[in-house]
């Protein structure tokens, strides 16, 4: 978009009346630490003149820029980093902006991407805009785990495309070439309506597992996934078929009936079988997926879970809640999707007591923590999960201060003690900086207009959400395969 019709929408969507809250952890806190964040996202992003991965992050990010582009996961990386800088555009650095980051980012997205013809699920029933025909399908894969990674790359996409003009050709080379953005939104629902495990296929329908060529066995974990990238899609003008959402709501209603039937927690597998959990991961995911099927069940038993097990440390690679990437990113998501960044009563076993600097007053709602001020304070300062760019892990109580260029920028390592090296930065620092920043879920997903707390007023993804409506309009006629 020009920057005349950004400057245009910043004074629609001031004049929208969005509730703004004040914050536990200081408004400066939280500042810095966004501004940190993103500095070191653009400092490690793969700059290294001919490498084939240039513009993309990778893990883990704990060198000097271009010296580690090949490690591993850069799709869903690369996806999780421009989703952070994208979202917290307000706390770009005025004489160093990151544009330049964003536009290599996208372009390494943009190469990289898979495709295919898609036609109907395994109940053989068409998933093309218009019910009949064959259509694209467009897919991120490098990560091995297609699902996974397309997730985190949809939002960054989407985000991006509406910035851009939805009807406007997105590159004219590689294998999305001559694509509109909304084609390529659209092929990503494709992608996921066609590979929805379903009654067909086996017991655990509508929801999805690791591929996204084929239909197949389904967990909660990788079940949020369809559901985002569906929500996101739309907000560009993906048209999203009915049986997705069907088939979704089906999964949902089996994934918890092992812990107590309707209102009972989530599980990573469903039915007799939970197999691992249930976790603070696998309930976020279900809040954050039953938001964008319409919120048809009740989240009571998975509000309940998370309240109980707030707390819970990390064990092992799936357990736990602060300090667990994956976990801390879908509990945030979930959350936010269910009952918003400053609701104060469904979470009350709180892991801090959100800054002793603040009064009462100062505090959202009834003037008490919520769970999202609690996520803030502990995050910005966490000393344990802090680093310096070319520094000891944990060297520094806090992400104040910093720079914008160069080293020298604080961010999260993440958690070494799941064994699991995908929750490393710079996956950490990307979602962290984004739940610090508020970035908030469109309205395609929350099925509401939500209140976004002061840090990201300006955030594009709150752009996004207003303009949910008008997009479509705008390009309601340009959907093709």
């Amino acid at each position: 978009m020009k920057r005349t019709l950004i400057n245009a929408l910043s004074v629609i969507l001031a004049g929208i009346g969005l509730a703004f809250t004040a914050s536990a952890a200081s408004e400066a806190q939280k500042s810095s630490a966004i501004v940190n964040g993103l500095a070191h996202l653009a400092y490690v992003q793969c700059s290294t003149a001919a490498n084939a991965y240039i513009g993309s992050w990778s893990t883990p990010s704990n060198s000097a820029n271009g010296n580690n582009c090949a490690l591993g996961y850069n799709d869903a990386y690369t996806g999780a980093a421009l989703f952070a800088l994208l979202t917290q555009k307000s706390h770009w650095p005025a004489a160093n902006t990151y544009t330049a980051n964003v536009a290599a980012g996208i372009a390494y997205l943009l190469s990289t991407a898979s495709t295919g013809t898609v036609t109907a699920n395994s109940n053989n029933v068409n998933i093309c805009p218009g019910g009949t025909g064959s259509c694209t399908s467009v897919y991120w894969n490098t990560c091995g785990s297609a699902v996974y990674c397309t997730g985190f790359v949809s939002a960054a996409i989407d985000i991006y495309a509406l910035t851009q003009g939805a009807s406007t050709v997105a590159s004219t080379t590689g294998p999305l070439a001559n694509m509109t953005w909304v084609q390529i939104a659209q092929g990503i629902t494709n992608a996921y309506a066609s590979s929805q495990s379903t009654v067909a296929n086996n017991t655990r329908n509508g929801g999805w597992r690791y591929s996204i060529t084929s239909a197949g066995d389904a967990d909660m974990s990788t079940t949020q996934w369809g559901a985002i990238a569906a929500g996101y899609d739309e907000t560009v003008g993906a048209v999203t078929p009915a049986v997705l959402k069907s088939g979704l709501i089906t999964w949902l209603a089996y994934d918890e009936n092992l812990q107590g039937g309707p209102g009972g927690s989530a599980c990573y597998y469903g039915g007799t079988s939970c197999s691992i959990g249930p976790t603070n991961s696998e309930n976020g995911a279900w809040l954050v997926s039953n938001s964008y099927s319409g919120n048809t069940l009740s989240p009571s038993g998975e509000l309940n879970f998370l309240n109980l097990n707030w707390k819970t440390a990390i064990s092992g690679t799936w357990y736990g809640n602060f300090g667990h990437t994956y976990a801390m990113w879908s509990t945030y998501k979930g959350l936010e999707a269910a009952i918003g960044l400053t609701d104060n009563t469904h979470i009350s076993n709180l892991m801090t007591h959100c800054g002793a600097e603040d009064t009462p007053a100062a505090l959202p709602g009834s003037g008490i923590c919520n769970w999202w001020e609690d996520y803030n304070e502990w995050l910005v300062n966490q000393s344990g999960m802090i680093a310096v760019d070319g520094g000891a892990v944990g060297a520094t109580p806090g992400p104040g201060g910093g720079t914008t260029t160069g080293g020298g920028n604080k961010y999260w390592t993440g958690s070494t003690a799941t064994g699991e090296p995908a929750y490393l930065d710079p996956l950490s620092t990307a979602v962290f900086t984004a739940i610090i920043g508020a970035a908030p879920l469109p309205s395609t997903i929350t099925q509401t207009t939500p209140t976004v707390p002061a840090i990201s007023r300006w955030g594009l993804v709150a752009l996004g959400i207003m303009l949910t409506s008008f997009a479509a309009m705008k390009i309601r006629g340009t959907h093709t395969a």
